[in-house]
Formats: structure tokens, sequence, C-alpha cells
């Protein structure tokens, strides 16, 4: 935190300082060395010292990828409430959907260096379902794809290991996902890959 202090532009008031302190809850951790702080109070204390900084912009680059999700957890209220009160634009890179669809406000998707577009985060959305042959996973997903889509999300299903690629066929899975409201179908197995889309 010192570190950041020195560093300001301008100076910084104590009741400017308590205050971060307070709001990251990282105040009654200030005379401990950081080897003495769990992963969840190292992020709050990093936030602390870059918000101090008075940024124009904040780059949080997967800043929660080395945690457990206890920690996980204890983290997200606190960068909620930044993003909610600092009016500072805040650049979130993250493999993890649940990070982008509880932080963010638009989605930048890039693949192999290409931008795919922005978005709205409820659309960036993956749902593994693994079960056993009879286990009833296709009808669970059948169900799925329409209180999905009623929630404004565009469903699209790949489906792995399929028998055969009838997919215009009633009563096989992919038919099923399709006629169920799914945008995408996309079934495939060691020999072949098959997809029919809206």
């Amino acid at each position: 935190m010192a570190y950041a202090v020195k560093r300001i532009p301008n100076t910084i008031s104590t009741s400017e300082y308590e205050q971060l302190t307070k709001k990251l809850g990282v105040n009654h951790l200030l005379t401990n060395k950081p080897h003495e702080l769990s992963g969840g109070e190292r992020q709050r204390v990093a936030l602390a010292r870059a918000l101090l900084m008075k940024p124009k912009i904040l780059l949080l680059d997967e800043p929660l990828s080395a945690l457990d999700s206890t920690s996980k957890e204890e983290i997200f209220p606190y960068l909620d409430d930044i993003k909610r009160t600092s009016q500072i634009p805040i650049l979130l890179v993250s493999h993890s959907v649940t990070e982008v669809q509880r932080l963010a406000d638009r989605v930048v998707e890039m693949k192999s260096g290409k931008n795919y577009g922005c978005k709205a985060p409820h659309d960036v959305c993956a749902i593994s379902i693994v079960g056993f042959s009879g286990s009833g996973k296709t009808t669970l997903i059948e169900k799925l794809i329409p209180e999905l889509k009623a929630q404004g999300v565009t469903v699209g299903v790949i489906k792995h290991d399929a028998h055969d690629f009838e997919i215009d066929h009633k009563g096989k899975d992919s038919y099923r996902f399709f006629q169920a409201g799914a945008h995408g179908v996309v079934i495939s197995s060691q020999q072949k890959v098959a997809s029919v889309f809206s």
C-alpha cells in the first residue's frame, strides 16, 4: 500500500486512505507480511493498491484464477462494489464464464487472436452435461433449452459420440434438441461431424 501512496500524483488524504482500505476489508491486514495473507486477502490488497493510484482504467487480468472457490466468493462483492462506485472503467480478462456473467456489462469474445464481437454477458453460457447411456441427459437438455431461451439466451448444443447422423429424423437426440429450440446442433463421433443451424 505504501508503494502505491509514494507514486500517487496528488496527495491522498488520511480519510481517503482509510475509506479505501475499509471498503476493501484490508485495514486490519496492513501490519501483516505478504506471506501471512490468504489468496483472497492478497487480491484485495492488490486491488486497494491499484485503486490508490487513481488509474484511468483498471485492468484485471484473470484476478480470480489462482483462488479457490471460497476465496472467489469472498472477493466477488468487492469487485461488484468497485464496479458500481468507482467510476473507473474495468477491463476484465477471464476464461471463466461465471466471472464474466457476474461482473461484465459487455463481453468481447476472442479466439485465436481474432475478435468475435461484443455481446451481453448473459449471452455467454456454457453448460456441460455428462452421463451414461440411458441416464436421461437428453431429456434434461430438451427441458433446459426452452428455459434458457425464455431468459433470452441463444442456445447451441454439442453432442459428442453420436451413433449416427440422422439429424432430421424424429426420435434422434439431435432432432429433439433442434425441435426444442436450439439455434444450432453439432453432433460428432470419431468418424464424422455434422451440424444444423436455424
